[in-house]
């Protein structure tokens, strides 16, 4: 027993020093959603809108726990991906606050891939952002192609969705689906499944893809009472860079150090 308690010690150092050497995480954001209704009033000729109540809009500004952001583009803003952040390896739990706030805003657990987009949308019962739900998804060439259409749903509806001539392909609520695309424009349709069996379109239009570029897209709900669409949909056409390369290029560089020249007769 007392050389077990002699061990410990020695042994410490080495699990800590395994921790940092844990390669870190690249993950990017999404908040799925509609602006909420704002009211405004006129004082002094000026337009003055007043703030969304508590829990009707994600925060715009955010910190990450052990994140780096690759440059800048890291606020919230509804349909659109953030850039990277970089999350120490050590890090035990995705924790995302308001910037200055604190606690969390979110705690998730942390992805075990190492490349991942975390989807974030309100909860589809009381529908605040008090509450937001979390989906994450690897978001890598491997995962995810080049020359393909991600199709995530996040809504309480099924969905179909057809890309061309191509068969539909049927994405229950929660879960996610793929298509193929071609160089050029491609005829993409999205339905909703009703729950009584029938079909209703919420999207139908042509996307044009180049070379290098893949189509991130969702499905969520709809907020408001009654709204003339169950469901909305949205997508981003994205070019893939290897977070990997974007934070080596951030690295600062150091110039080397150069000895003197040895004059002539030194």
């Amino acid at each position: 027993m007392m050389k077990a308690i002699l061990l410990l010690p020695l042994l410490l150092p080495l699990v800590v020093t395994g921790q940092e050497k844990l390669p870190p995480k690249y993950l990017r954001f999404v908040p799925l959603g509609e602006l909420p209704p704002w009211k405004e009033e006129i004082r002094e000729d000026r337009r003055i809108q007043s703030p969304p109540e508590p829990g009707q809009m994600p925060p715009s500004k955010i910190e990450v726990n052990g994140g780096e952001l690759n440059g800048f583009g890291g606020n919230l803003y509804l349909r659109r991906l953030t850039n990277y952040y970089s999350i120490a390896g050590k890090q035990q739990r995705l924790e995302i606050l308001e910037k200055g706030g604190d606690p969390p805003w979110i705690s998730h657990a942390m992805p075990t891939a190492s490349h991942t987009l975390a989807i974030l949308f309100r909860d589809l019962q009381e529908m605040t952002w008090l509450k937001p739900v979390v989906k994450i998804l690897r978001d890598d060439l491997q995962a995810f192609p080049l020359g393909s259409m991600r199709l995530v749903n996040v809504s309480h509806l099924e969905i179909a969705v057809r890309v061309g001539d191509q068969d539909p392909v049927f994405i229950k609520p929660g879960e996610s689906g793929q298509q193929k695309l071609k160089e050029g424009k491609n005829l993409v349709r999205v339905d909703v499944i009703d729950p009584d069996g029938g079909n209703k379109m919420i999207f139908r239009n042509d996307f044009s893809i180049r070379k290098g570029q893949r189509v991130q897209s969702f499905v969520f709900k709809s907020q408001g009472l009654g709204p003339s669409r169950p469901v909305r949909f949205t997508y981003e056409v994205d070019r893939f860079q290897d977070p990997q390369s974007l934070f080596k290029s951030q690295a600062p560089t150091v110039e080397p150090e150069i000895a003197p020249a040895e004059t002539e007769g030194s």
